[in-house]
């Protein structure tokens, strides 16, 4: 079960950090009021299911301090648990995703029905709840853009940087060339390569308060094999070198 301190104090950035459950979170409570959740974490104690990323959200929030964004870094079944209890709880004023810009239907849309026609889906139960799950997640993020077309937060390289009282946040990554190059694949491959590189196109937001940047990021890699990423954490830090 997660500790908590017994205050905050709410003129600085404080970053909470969770897992490893089934999988990792991170809650960010801004200078003054507002909230970040990023990814999700689940937790069973003594039969008991726990997301400590919103409880962390509910232990200190009051009055004006509402979740100004829910961020799903990338669509691997270790980071949505506690999603979608985040979007239909809070009702945040964003929810970013790695998407392009494209009109609909955008990459996510076209990243859900690639995993959704897997070629090992049919045949293996657990690859069929664990995409379900994440298609789940896809169909709620979905259809709360469509209920809310301005929380629309479409994460890249090339995103604009949003300024949430006296923090800048920024995307560094996934780079946005990279994620059009891999969805310009044949629509038959792009499960397999949405399957086994997912991790390369993990957002990372960068946090500016005052002189200081804290990075937060799901899983974004460096290297491929021996290879070095041109799209990964050596273009995320050419995007903002403070980091």
């Amino acid at each position: 079960m997660t500790a908590f301190p017994d205050q905050l104090d709410r003129a600085l950035l404080n970053v909470f950090v969770f897992g490893p459950g089934t999988g990792e979170a991170i809650a960010v409570a801004l200078p003054g009021a507002g909230w970040l959740l990023v990814d999700g974490c689940r937790e069973v104690v003594d039969g008991e299911e726990h997301f400590p990323a919103l409880e962390a959200y509910e232990r200190y929030a009051s009055g004006q301090d509402p979740v100004e964004a829910v961020v799903w870094s990338h669509p691997h079944t270790d980071h949505h648990q506690g999603i979608i209890e985040a979007i239909d709880r809070y009702s945040p004023r964003r929810v970013g995703f790695t998407c392009l810009e494209a009109p609909e239907p955008n990459s996510a849309q076209l990243e859900a029905e690639a995993l959704g026609s897997h070629p090992n889906l049919p045949r293996d139960l657990k690859l069929q709840e664990s995409f379900g799950l994440v298609r789940s997640t896809f169909e709620r993020i979905f259809s709360f853009w469509r209920e809310h077309p301005e929380s629309r937060w479409l994460l890249s390289s090339a995103s604009e940087p949003l300024e949430i009282g006296s923090v800048r946040v920024r995307a560094c990554a996934p780079d946005l060339a990279a994620l059009r190059a891999l969805f310009n694949c044949p629509t038959e491959k792009l499960s397999g390569e949405l399957s086994k590189r997912a991790n390369e196109f993990s957002v990372v937001l960068d946090l500016q308060f005052g002189e200081a940047h804290v990075a937060l990021g799901g899983d974004l890699i460096h290297r491929r094999g021996k290879a070095v990423l041109s799209h990964g954490w050596t273009k995320a830090l050419a995007v903002e070198p403070e980091l």
